[in-house]
């Protein structure tokens, strides 16, 4: 049986009730998976410049980047625990600072909830992401890997509390059994994992339990 697939956006996206593009874009990927039940889990990651700035300022962040990584992210990630056991067993695909809203919810999350996580450049760092898998050896985890992903190289790395700190979808992780990278071509951008549909095929693979 195909468990269902929660999609978790990225950064820079609200939750205005007049037109979310966050809907937009989870609508877009579902559409990519066909016969699959997918559950859209939008959260507050910021919304659009000027205004996510003034945002982060107002509750005394000086960096945007780090007031949803620090603050917006944690919330949401207790929401997607809810979600979660709303759901029952299922399957998670993240993009960017949405794999770190996954990676928390698994603190949360009922062991045997969820099977598969799959991270496509993934802004999570490498060792708060190892403390999660490490927690977690009932879930298989499933990494998407561009090292020159010039978003996660040069900003999610240096705007990162405890910056310098590799992030998974640039520098992957190695020795844990539950971990798999898959190797991107250079090439990618920080949202061709997405944008470009000849790679769906391989991420429903992975969701469906086709791909190890």
């Amino acid at each position: 049986m195909t468990l269902p697939v929660i999609l978790v956006h990225g950064f820079g996206y609200d939750l205005d009730p007049k037109g979310s593009s966050a809907n937009q874009l989870l609508w877009s990927w579902e559409d990519n998976l066909p016969g699959i039940n997918c559950r859209h889990f939008l959260w507050d990651s910021g919304g659009e410049l000027p205004w996510r700035i003034f945002r982060a300022w107002r509750n005394g962040y000086r960096n945007s980047y780090r007031y949803v990584y620090r603050r917006l992210a944690v919330l949401a990630a207790r929401e997607l625990t809810k979600l979660i056991g709303e759901t029952g067993r299922c399957n998670i695909i993240c993009h960017s600072i949405g794999s770190r809203v996954a990676l928390l919810s698994l603190y949360g999350a009922h062991k045997y909830k969820v099977q598969r996580v799959l991270f496509l450049n993934g802004a999570e760092s490498v060792n708060r992401a190892k403390a999660t898998v490490l927690h977690r050896p009932d879930v298989q985890f499933y990494n998407a890997v561009v090292e020159n992903d010039f978003i996660l190289d040069k900003l999610a790395e240096n705007f990162t509390p405890g910056g310098g700190i590799g992030a998974i979808g640039h520098d992957g992780i190695y020795g844990l059994p539950n971990w798999f990278n898959i190797e991107l071509p250079d090439s990618v951008g920080h949202s061709d994992s997405y944008e470009n549909s000849a790679y769906w095929e391989r991420w429903r693979d992975i969701l469906v339990g086709h791909s190890s």
